[in-house]
């Protein structure tokens, strides 16, 4: 498909004259800057120097530098800069019209990123009546607003043996990327799922592992969200927003959990960590386990057990009886003699935990509409109390089978440079 687009020698040349056009069209009709989205180097110096002719003020930027802190005449993309960069850009509002000069294919590409866009819902919407009562419109109130509808611009589509879908064709691409230096590592293998979120960061979440999920939080956006649930990766759906901290091992809950409890906080989860090190040493198995629990009376799923096993967030079992006869079956004899003073240490730790969920979601509630702007492409950055910073990132893709990884690479949110190597600003009038 690309082949025969590009089989015309003129096609190149075509293009630069048609930038050249549109660049002093838009002289004539505004006197605000313009916005350039370009990849080539070879395009930002034809560019620079047809600014510099025409006297407009043009500031230059690549898909992975589109600022945030300006507002445009028009912004006028050079190259189709894929989906991802075209969906941020459209909504960081930098300008009421955005001109891409392409191809026709390309032009077939904006066609099915603006289909695939209008699908997904992002953020809840509000009614028209509704917008009226806040600005205190009535029925009454007229608007003028004329019948005739702009004809939309006639795109030459491929034939229909030929069409790509580029929305798959990317995701695909950013996939491959983002795994590429997987295979290389060797190391303690454990099985994990592969998530990949908006823009370049993925993670390979274990199953057992729960995460805060704020979707609800970012889409509603309000006091009337008492919690932020806690999903493992089976859980999660497509779109769903995850928070992850920045730096570090212990997730967002566990370190402001600690601030909650203070200076012992260290000695108490040490404690209360007591039960699942002693279960580890024991060498039982998860089936062994299980069957010395049902022959004293417990009943627990396999899922559980390996959690209790292998989960590094784990703070204890659900009850005394369980940690009872965890006891029991092992045959501790400190668990045993300490098994009350560790239960309490369990059920501190989980109290703090749940006062944490409480002050996490307030946190989220003042920062979100804050930081709503970045969301999109790579998440969105937020403080937690300058104690730690966390990332908001939303779901993309999630596979259905669990895989073998290296331990180091699980539950943690990695990035990828997906992009081409970032071209030189050029800003001038």
């Amino acid at each position: 498909l690309l082949q025969n687009y590009f089989s015309e020698p003129e096609a190149g040349q075509n293009k630069a004259l048609k930038i050249r056009n549109v660049l002093i069209e838009l002289s004539q009709r505004d006197s605000r800057s313009i916005g350039l989205l370009a990849r080539s180097l070879n395009t930002l110096k034809f560019v620079k120097k047809l600014g510099i002719e025409l006297g407009l003020k043009i500031r230059t930027f690549t898909p992975r530098t589109i600022p945030e802190d300006d507002f445009f005449g028009a912004v006028v993309c050079t190259v189709w800069p894929g989906s991802i960069a075209f969906r941020r850009l459209s909504r960081l509002y930098l300008t009421s019209r955005i001109i891409l000069v392409g191809f026709s294919f390309e032009a077939y590409w904006l066609k099915q990123c603006e289909q695939h866009l209008k699908k997904r819902q992002y953020f809840s919407t509000i009614e028209a009546k509704e917008k009226a009562r806040w600005v205190g419109w009535t029925q009454e109130d007229k608007l003028p607003w004329s019948d005739k509808v702009k004809p939309e611009s006639q795109i030459l589509l491929p034939r229909e043996e030929e069409k790509l879908h580029i929305w798959k064709l990317e995701e695909r691409l950013r996939k491959d990327k983002k795994r590429i230096f997987e295979a290389e590592t060797i190391e303690e293998k454990v099985f994990a799922k592969y998530v990949g979120f908006i823009g370049s960061a993925y993670a390979y979440l274990t199953e057992t592992k729960r995460w805060p999920v704020i979707t609800d939080l970012v889409r509603v956006r309000g006091s009337a969200i008492r919690g932020v649930p806690l999903r493992t990766v089976n859980e999660m759906i497509v779109d769903d927003f995850v928070v992850f901290r920045d730096g570090g091992k212990r997730e967002v809950l566990e370190v402001l959990a600690d601030i909650i409890i203070g200076e012992e906080a260290s000695v108490l989860r040490e404690r209360a960590n007591y039960w699942q090190k002693a279960l580890v040493r024991s060498r039982l198995g998860v089936r062994e386990i299980k069957h010395g629990l049902e022959s004293r009376g417990i009943l627990k799923h396999h899922a559980t057990i390996r959690g209790w096993l292998e989960s590094e967030a784990i703070i204890g079992p659900e009850s005394i009886d369980d940690l009872r006869a965890i006891s029991n079956l092992i045959s501790d004899q400190e668990l045993n003699t300490k098994l009350d003073e560790i239960w309490k240490a369990i059920e501190n730790i989980r109290s703090a935990h749940l006062s944490a969920g409480m002050r996490l979601t307030n946190i989220l509630i003042e920062q979100l509409p804050k930081n709503m702007g970045s969301m999109g492409e790579e998440g969105a950055k937020i403080d937690i109390e300058g104690a730690v910073t966390a990332s908001v990132v939303q779901v993309e893709e999630i596979e259905e089978k669990f895989e073998s990884c290296p331990r180091k690479i699980v539950n943690r949110l990695l990035w990828s440079d997906l992009d081409h190597e970032d071209l030189p600003l050029f800003d001038w009038a």
